[in-house]
């Protein structure tokens, strides 16, 4: 759902794009005159597909891209971010999940994008620095003025966490513990 903010502060809904549409990752753009949402559905891959809907105005109507999914890889069809324009030329940025959720990020150069039409090559691949803060993997890249924030992915061991799990899921004799009344 859109929202619209108030002169007072305050949000107002605008337009609901998707109903009953388990939308990941959307990412809005403009292109050519059309207001395009992109996102994976979920409900058909978690990692592997993008999606698009498009609408003449903001409020809609919106109409799904006659060959949803526009893009099934595992390398870059989840969004990673909103797309962004570099040197005249439109640019989206994928989550790269050949190796796991969010291993890296694709950089794709949308060539074409219609009601009816959807082409985009592959620009870059981003992995982690195996010696930095995120060496596990690359989630997401978005550009703020003349920033670029990226946010990676590292593992930590919580022995906390690990027991609080356990306990959730097979209750306190998975730590060899009988319950007490």
């Amino acid at each position: 759902m859109l929202h619209e903010v108030q002169a007072d502060g305050g949000w107002r809904p605008l337009v609901t794009l998707l109903k009953g549409v388990a939308a990941a990752d959307p990412a809005l753009f403009c292109w050519q005159g059309r207001y395009w949402l992109a996102y994976t559905d979920a409900d058909k891959d978690v990692w592997g597909n993008l999606c698009l809907l498009w609408a003449e105005k903001l409020e809609g109507p919106w109409q799904p891209h006659a060959f949803n999914p526009v893009r099934l890889d595992v390398g870059g069809a989840r969004m990673a971010g909103n797309f962004f324009w570099h040197e005249g030329q439109l640019y989206r940025p994928g989550q790269d999940c050949r190796s796991g959720y969010g291993a890296g990020l694709s950089i794709y150069r949308v060539e074409q994008c219609t009601a009816t039409t959807y082409r985009e090559v592959l620009y870059r691949r981003f992995a982690p620095d195996p010696k930095g803060q995120g060496p596990a993997g690359l989630h997401t890249l978005n550009a703020w003025g003349h920033r670029t924030l990226i946010d990676g992915k590292s593992w930590r061991f919580n022995p906390a966490k690990l027991v609080h799990k356990l306990t959730r899921r097979f209750g306190t004799r998975a730590l060899g513990k009988e319950a007490t009344t």
